[in-house]
């Protein structure tokens, strides 16, 4: 289901919907048109935009798209409403929620790529004892530890914005939006190295990798606003920015 839309909603409806979100009784669509992941399913569609959250309206039915990570995508055409209160929240909620759980998804594929190389012999030897085999595993281990680092520290200072009833800075958007970026890229690392240690198994739908890594791409995939994200992480470093420029 859409777990990372949700936990936005969480933050932008009101009482009762909220409830039914969390609750399954409604699916909710979150994310810059024209393809929104869930769309054809939802109840309560939301726009995810550079200047906020909006509730929208469809205007005509989603034309259903399909996804290499499965998930049910829609072509949309909606109109936008008012803009919802507790947007930063929600935006900084869902980047957490995202690198979180691409951390953990990659994670998952670098675990199981490093138990074939431990097992898979080749020359007399596991691959694993080759340095080409070995190095960049534990490469993506380190990249997605800092990237899981990264999305603990934002999740800190979210909950420290809340419990003091605030809503979250720039130091926390541009906390969240890191993490977002440290865990797509290093998901994507995971990807290319784990298929290149499984080798022809690991693009079999059958096979233990495929399922995990066209996650993971099609998560990356949702990079919608990435400018205004590093421009969030420039500014809460004081650096000059040319991200605009160059996009």
């Amino acid at each position: 289901g859409p777990l990372i839309e949700t936990y936005l909603a969480t933050q932008v409806l009101d009482a009762e919907r909220r409830a039914a979100v969390i609750e399954g009784r409604s699916i909710v669509a979150a994310g810059t048109p024209p393809l929104v992941a869930w769309a054809c399913d939802a109840d309560i569609a939301l726009e995810v935009a550079a200047d906020g959250v909006f509730e929208v309206e469809f205007v005509e039915a989603p034309e259903p798209v399909e996804t290499l990570g499965g998930e049910p995508w829609g072509r949309v055409q909606w109109r936008r409403g008012g803009r919802l209160d507790g947007g930063e929240r929600g935006i900084a909620l869902r980047d957490i929620a995202h690198a979180t759980y691409q951390a953990g998804t990659a994670r998952t594929l670098v675990e199981a790529a490093s138990e074939h190389a431990r097992t898979r012999t080749q020359f007399g030897r596991s691959i694993g004892e080759f340095q080409a085999v070995a190095h960049p595993l534990a490469d993506c281990a380190m990249d997605l530890s800092a990237a899981a680092l990264l999305a603990r520290r934002a999740a800190f200072l979210f909950d420290e914005a809340v419990a003091a009833g605030k809503a979250p800075g720039n130091d926390v958007l541009a906390a969240a939006a890191c993490a977002r970026m440290s865990a797509d890229r290093a998901g994507l690392q995971a990807v290319s190295v784990g298929h290149q240690v499984f080798g022809a198994i690991g693009i079999t739908l059958e096979g233990p990798a495929f399922h995990i890594t066209r996650r993971i791409r099609q998560l990356a995939s949702q990079n919608a606003h990435a400018t205004e994200r590093g421009e969030a992480v420039l500014a809460s470093m004081a650096a000059p920015s040319d991200l605009g420029a160059t996009a």
